[in-house]
Formats: C-alpha cells, sequence, structure tokens
C-alpha cells in the first residue's frame, strides 16, 4: 500500500496498457454524515498485480493515491480481504450495493463505500488488459540486464 498526494483525476480512458474507471465514493466521516468524494479506479499493465486509487476530496484539491493489490480488491467482492493498510469487505446484507473499504494511514483514516458496480466493472476492464494469472509477462524483467548496464540517466 502507498499513498500518493498531488494527481489530478482523469476521466475514464482506455489505451495501450491502461484502463482507468471514474466512480464517486463514499466517506462514511466520525460524525456519521456521508461526504461524497470523486474518484478514480487505475489499472496499468505496467505495474500488473497494483490498482490504483485515486481520491479529490474537493474539486481542485490534490489527489490522494492508494496503491494496493488487484487480488485484494477481487477477493474483496466476495469476502473480507486485507489485514493492514487496506482492508476491504464485500457488499453486505444492509448495503448490497456497496463495497467497504478501509485505508489505514500514517496522520489518518478513512472508511469509504465504493459501488460494486463501478468495481466490477473495473476490474473487468483489468483483466481484459492482464489476464489473471498472466502478470509475470508484464513486469519486463527481460529488459533487466540492459537496463542495469545502461549508463545512470541515459534513456532506453
Amino acid at each position: 500500500m502507498s499513498s500518493q498526494p498531488g494527481r489530478r483525476l482523469l476521466g475514464r480512458r482506455r489505451g495501450r496498457g491502461r484502463c482507468a474507471r471514474p466512480t464517486v465514493l463514499t466517506l462514511v466521516a466520525p460524525s456519521g454524515e456521508p461526504v461524497t468524494l470523486a474518484a478514480q479506479l487505475c489499472y496499468l499493465a505496467a505495474d500488473p498485480y497494483a490498482v490504483h486509487l485515486d481520491c479529490e476530496a474537493a474539486p481542485g484539491a490534490a489527489v490522494v493515491r492508494w496503491t494496493f493489490a488487484r487480488e485484494l480488491l477481487v477477493t474483496g467482492l466476495r469476502e473480507r480481504a486485507g489485514i493492514g493498510d487496506v482492508r476491504i469487505f464485500p457488499p453486505g446484507v444492509g448495503d448490497p450495493e456497496h463495497l467497504v473499504m478501509v485505508l489505514c494511514g500514517v496522520e489518518s483514516s478513512a472508511l469509504l463505500l465504493a459501488p460494486v458496480a463501478d468495481v466490477e466493472d473495473f476490474l473487468a476492464a483489468a483483466e481484459r488488459l492482464v489476464p489473471t494469472g498472466s502478470e509475470h509477462r508484464h513486469l519486463g524483467v527481460d529488459r533487466l540486464p540492459s537496463d542495469l548496464r545502461r549508463p545512470p540517466g541515459a534513456r532506453p
């Protein structure tokens, strides 16, 4: 898991080696008042085991990026997943249309509700891009020896 501030959200995108799905998350505040957040799920074939969740608290605000395992999100659709900074709970009986995500950072934690349909749509696009089990083919390890011999700062 990692969290990085400073990015801007993009619209729905699919391109060579990338897919993204905009969504709206609900932040459950400590007071119990729900707060809506613009967000985007992003998958990059060059980083095949990870998914990225970009959240924007307010229009024009800095975007916070959370990075965690794609498998964590897949598993979280059907059963509890995660034991660290990112925990995901499947849609419940009380709310079958939302997945629960608990994100724990250094300074704070957040409980988010994500629309199941958006998550499933995103994961289906990621699966089309890099089928589960074929991630190792997208790591670029075959380029590693030549990359290591290249002088620092030289472009491939």
